[in-house]
């Protein structure tokens, strides 16, 4: 058995897929954003149809880290009660509702450069 550290695991073995996570890790570790990755990568990442391939991988993630954190639930219903658009608009949020969520890092459980560190933080162990 696998010790997974108690986060979501399994492997990958589909080629394309291999090549957009890496890709997708590329943007982020070299340049800090996938919008950064050059023009072949950029083109390698829409020919593989990447979106739209690792869509359900980053989902599947986000959703385990939702069920198992009170925090990303919490944040959850800061973002529905307040209209918050993570990473880009408060909505109706006031001050303090701002600061408790940057207190608990909200932005982090809507973005995968964030949350998707939870999941690859270091490989499975035997």
């Amino acid at each position: 058995d696998l010790d997974t550290g108690g986060v979501p695991w399994e492997p990958v073995t589909e080629a394309s897929h291999i090549k957009c996570l890496n890709l997708e890790e590329l943007g982020r570790w070299s340049r800090g954003s996938d919008k950064y990755l050059t023009k072949d990568e950029h083109t390698l990442y829409s020919d593989l149809q990447c979106a739209s391939l690792l869509q359900n991988t980053h989902e599947k993630l986000q959703n385990e880290l939702f069920m198992r954190s009170k925090t990303a639930q919490q944040c959850s219903e800061y973002k529905a009660t307040y209209s918050i658009v993570p990473l880009s608009s408060w909505g109706t949020a006031d001050q303090k509702i701002q600061r408790v969520w940057d207190y608990y890092r909200c932005n982090c459980y809507y973005d995968v450069a964030c949350y998707g560190r939870k999941g690859r933080g270091k490989p499975p162990q035997k």
